[in-house]
């Protein structure tokens, strides 16, 4: 299973544990998303990442309520997203366990990551959204702190209570679950989604620290970071890639969320791996220009559409300039 579905799997897996643990009729929501047979026989190697939006369509539809998501991610157990959930137990205090968190998240999802800013005299947590869709990224921010927030409050030494959470939505009809979840004042309509947290509260010491648990879960955590990083990323960003062209000049943007991860994400892993976005879609129109020339029954104008070009003649510069040579030429070159 590819990295980006392994990751997806796992989250359809928390998902479905937190909304049973929030009351919800996990097998009715599951029979609805399409899902045959009972979760508990339902394996990894089944998973399709479309599964997780029908979960959560059949949630809205058992429960009627949009909150729905804060209280399923508070209810999530212990353990659910493996490594991270035992590496923020593990911590001294909620300083280190919210920078272990910002640092390792993408282990979990690259469709959100957060941002920590300890200038200001209380520190700001802030959580974006990469999700294109606006329903899907007000889903993803509710479940997200739902789970955050909930294991900060079982996990500290003293009340972990924000000074106030901002959120980047619409005041619902009903705030109950959001009161609940929460508990800390609440600013709907924000321009950005984040927790503020006053300093004494951001140094509240946690309950499971352990300093030797830690250090081996950290070399854990960096190890699969290091080995997703090293895996099928670029060969995923490339045939995305191919697949845009014939669209035009593929946008870093459009490639970034086809590959499930932030334009900000993708630009570091090309950057780890000496090469840039543009690079890769030179590197990919000139090996598609190439194979479709090697095809008589496509005429050098037919080429230059499927590679994006309105132009045949911006299409001939562009491959001279990778090849030294005419499109003609080159199909016309003893092969």
């Amino acid at each position: 299973m590819p990295p980006d579905a392994i990751l997806a799997s796992r989250d359809f897996f928390a998902l479905a544990a937190g909304m049973k643990a929030a009351g919800i009729d996990v097998e009715l929501a599951a029979r609805q998303a399409g899902i045959e047979v009972p979760l508990e026989d339902f394996r990894p190697e089944e998973f399709r990442p479309e599964l997780i939006a029908r979960l959560w369509e059949a949630a809205f539809r058992i429960t009627g309520n949009p909150t729905i998501p804060a209280l399923i991610g508070a209810r999530v157990p212990i353990g659910a997203y493996r490594v991270i959930d035992y590496l923020g137990w593990a911590c001294p205090d909620v300083a280190s366990g919210f920078r272990e968190l910002a640092r390792y998240f993408s282990l979990i999802t690259e469709q959100a990551e957060w941002h920590i800013d300890e200038a200001s005299p209380s520190v700001v947590v802030t959580l974006v959204s990469h999700s294109p869709d606006d329903a899907r990224r007000t889903n993803q921010l509710q479940y997200t702190l739902g789970v955050t927030l909930g294991r900060f409050q079982q996990a500290a030494l003293g009340p972990f209570v924000p000074e106030r959470l901002e959120l980047n939505m619409s005041e619902p009809p009903d705030t109950t679950i959001h009161r609940e979840v929460f508990r800390c004042p609440i600013v709907y309509d924000a321009h950005r989604t984040a927790i503020v947290i006053a300093r004494d509260v951001w140094e509240l010491p946690l309950a499971g620290a352990a300093p030797e648990l830690r250090s081996m879960l950290e070399r854990h955590a960096s190890e699969l970071l290091a080995r997703r990083d090293d895996g099928d990323s670029l060969a995923r960003v490339r045939a995305a890639i191919r697949t845009e062209l014939p669209k035009g000049p593929p946008k870093l943007e459009t490639i970034a969320a086809s590959v499930a991860m932030s334009s900000r994400t993708l630009q570091r892993r090309l950057g780890d791996a000496a090469t840039s976005f543009q690079s890769l879609v030179e590197d990919e129109r000139c090996e598609a220009a190439k194979s479709y020339l090697e095809r008589p029954d496509l005429a050098v104008g037919e080429v230059a559409y499927l590679l994006g070009y309105s132009e045949p003649s911006a299409f001939a510069r562009a491959f001279k300039r990778w090849t030294g040579m005419s499109p003609r030429a080159y199909r016309d070159s003893p092969s």
